[in-house]
């Protein structure tokens, strides 16, 4: 009776930790659900101004009890947009679809919660339910702040549950992901070299991501004039006043031009609709402009992170009161896709995140890869390409089509250090618009697999 006795109150100690964030369901979702799911706050150190909101379910057929499955951390990007895109539209068990304006039940085949557990942020504090009383400036919001508090949320996240600290780590996102993801991963390195908790961190994953800020204009212009979106005229007009400077004026009236003619066109997949929000903020409906990223390249990014993607279902959906109940968060905050003040205000680093990336491949301790949907304009591929060659790494694997369902549907070429690989026909937000192609890129990857090259295996 005493061993009885002492094991009640070992778990009078744990379980409440365990269920305060749990959720059974949400709504419009099955009530019954194959896999656990929490949603809370994350307390940041020294501060009771900020806090992190996080999304967590387990891999499907699991619970928090017993679960050594591998540990997806996503970031969305931004700056100051929020991960449950991710969550509900990319990557997540129940997904809208563009156009949708409420689920319909049906479970997404290709979620990435069916090999691993996924944590999702609404990074940083400020953004979606996250709550801030900081002043929006560049002191508060920057790369540095940004990695510090994702990184001590995640310290929060293992004391809430301790026993998934040993698991093993990931880090994925997507366009400014691609600045978030290497840092924090650094840092954690570097932390995990000192006494305190360590995280199982074992590699990255980025899409479509933003490394280099300034570089990209000059490899959209270029993915411009190759899909004869541009004319040679303005293209040779880039070139020759905007060769080494987008300062100048001329520069500016060339990129004026360029906008012009392609206002209207989806930046995020050339190939699809571009919905207009009509009834949304203005900020929503602002065209996506090379010139405004080349008159602030050097201290943040376009403000329109939202041009012409389907966000009313998503927005709707989280302002809705009984949802916000069932996801313990603050009934008072209206939730945005993204925090325009903290966009506009978010301090860039200009050298980006190429020094993070070499470090990370120096420590040879991490797999890295990173992907593109082809048809994104706003960070091409060939601007993912031009920083990867950059890093003068050795070529192990060379460039050749990868397979899904019988069909090239990419190519992948492997350096000494970090893979890359396209998907074809889409841009980036590539977990919603190619859910197969991406679910095998992410699952390849983490079971660390070769993307299937033959035509017969990609049909097995």
């Amino acid at each position: 009776m005493n061993l009885l006795l002492f094991i009640l109150f070992l778990g009078s100690l744990t379980w409440p930790s365990l269920t305060s964030d749990q959720i059974q369901t949400l709504p419009q979702w099955p009530r019954t659900l194959n896999f656990s799911m929490f949603s809370g706050m994350l307390s940041l150190p020294n501060t009771a101004q900020k806090a992190i909101h996080y999304v967590f379910i387990t891999k499907t057929g699991t619970n928090i009890q017993n679960n050594n499955y591998p540990i997806l951390l996503w970031l969305n990007g931004g700056p100051g947009c929020s991960s449950l895109q991710g969550l509900f539209l990319e990557n997540g068990p129940f997904v809208l679809e563009d156009g949708m304006r409420s689920f319909n039940g049906t479970f997404n085949i290709w979620a990435w919660n069916q090999i691993a557990n996924i944590i999702y942020f609404e990074s940083p504090a400020g953004v979606g339910f996250s709550p801030s009383s900081l002043e929006i400036n560049s002191a508060n919001y920057n790369d540095n702040t940004t990695t510090w508090d994702n990184y001590n949320a995640l310290l929060s996240f293992f004391q809430k549950y301790p026993q998934l600290l040993g698991n093993d780590f990931w880090i994925g996102g997507e366009d400014y992901g691609g600045i978030y993801v290497p840092l924090l991963a650094n840092l954690i390195d570097q932390q995990n070299n000192k006494a305190g908790t360590k995280i199982n961190l074992k590699g990255i994953l980025v899409g479509n991501g933003i490394t280099v800020p300034n570089n990209s204009i000059y490899h959209t212009v270029d993915f411009y004039f190759g899909h004869h979106m541009i004319s040679n005229e303005y293209y040779q007009n880039f070139k020759k006043y905007c060769n080494g400077t987008l300062n100048s004026t001329n520069c500016k009236l060339a990129l004026g031009v360029i906008d012009a003619v392609v206002t209207g066109v989806n930046p995020f997949d050339i190939l699809r609709s571009c919905y207009l929000h009509l009834g949304s903020s203005e900020s929503d409906k602002t065209p996506f402009s090379l010139r405004e990223r080349a008159e602030n390249s050097l201290t943040k990014l376009p403000t329109s992170e939202t041009t012409c993607l389907y966000i009313d279902g998503i927005t709707n959906y989280l302002n809705d009161p009984d949802v916000k109940k069932a996801l313990n968060v603050n009934s008072s905050i209206t939730w945005s896709l993204c925090n325009s003040k903290i966009a506009n205000t978010y301090a860039i680093n200009s050298t980006g995140s190429l020094s993070q990336y070499k470090s990370l491949i120096n420590s040879k301790k991490y797999r890295i890869l990173v992907y593109s949907g082809d048809t994104d304009s706003v960070v091409p591929f060939g601007d993912t390409e031009s920083w990867i060659k950059s890093l003068n790494l050795g070529v192990s694997q060379s460039w050749r089509p990868w397979y899904f369902d019988g069909q090239v549907v990419g190519y992948v070429q492997k350096y000494n250090g970090i893979t890359f690989a396209t998907i074809k026909g889409t841009g980036k937000m590539a977990p919603a618009w190619k859910r197969p192609e991406a679910y095998t890129i992410f699952s390849s990857f983490i079971l660390n697999k070769d993307l299937p090259d033959d035509y017969f295996l990609s049909e097995l």
